[in-house]
């Protein structure tokens, strides 16, 4: 990996690089913080690190990267729901896997087959949009949390469970969680940071290697 993809990577995660050493930098991506402070070429297998940190989080972002095309959902869109998912007694793990599952169920529904269609038309959710297009998996996701928000705790976990979503994330979507949503924004614009943006960079990074 040369120097030069290396550098233009990391300025596309908001690293100030600059005569060799990356200027501290702190933002979040998710509920995690990366940090680099002051990585010179005097210290020793400073370019293996570095580019060991690169290739880590490069792989990192073009799994979203991955997920996001398949279910097509913005990158930022779910690693905020993983954020959220992460502070209300869930996790990133949860978000992506449901987000896998309610993509099959959703495109098996409009096809007409599998077990899910009767729950989605029980909660009144339709899974494709006025055009006729699916509708992408956060979108649905929020649309089932509000159509279960009154019902007991038995039935939205039942609900969740016929449609392939962790049940984990009951909190997530079944409160409001706008507060933590904004928070997220206020942190990527803080930092500068934008991850569409880096994940897009991530893909081609990889496919460099």
């Amino acid at each position: 990996m040369s120097a030069t993809v290396i550098k233009e990577f990391l300025v596309s995660l908001g690293f100030d690089v600059k005569d060799g050493e990356l200027k501290k930098f702190s933002g979040g991506i998710g509920a995690a913080t990366i940090q680099a402070t002051a990585m010179g070429a005097a210290v020793l297998g400073a370019a293996a690190a570095i580019t060991s940190f690169v290739t880590g989080i490069a792989s990192e972002l073009d799994v979203i990267g991955d997920l996001a095309e398949r279910t097509e959902t913005a990158a930022s869109e779910i690693d905020k729901m993983g954020y959220i998912a992460e502070l209300t007694d869930s996790s990133v793990n949860a978000v992506n896997s449901s987000f896998e599952a309610l993509n099959k169920n959703a495109g098996d529904t409009a096809n007409g087959i599998g077990r899910a269609a009767k729950t989605f038309d029980l909660i009144g959710v339709k899974v494709e949009d006025s055009n006729g297009k699916l509708k992408n998996s956060a979108d649905l996701m929020k649309e089932v949390g509000v159509a279960i928000k009154d019902m007991d705790k038995g039935q939205q976990m039942a609900v969740l469970e016929r449609l392939g979503i962790d049940k984990t994330l009951i909190k997530s979507l079944t409160t409001d969680v706008s507060a933590l949503g904004d928070a997220y924004d206020e942190t990527m614009k803080a930092a500068g940071f934008n991850f569409d943006d880096a994940v897009k960079n991530a893909g081609e990074l990889e496919d460099t290697q």
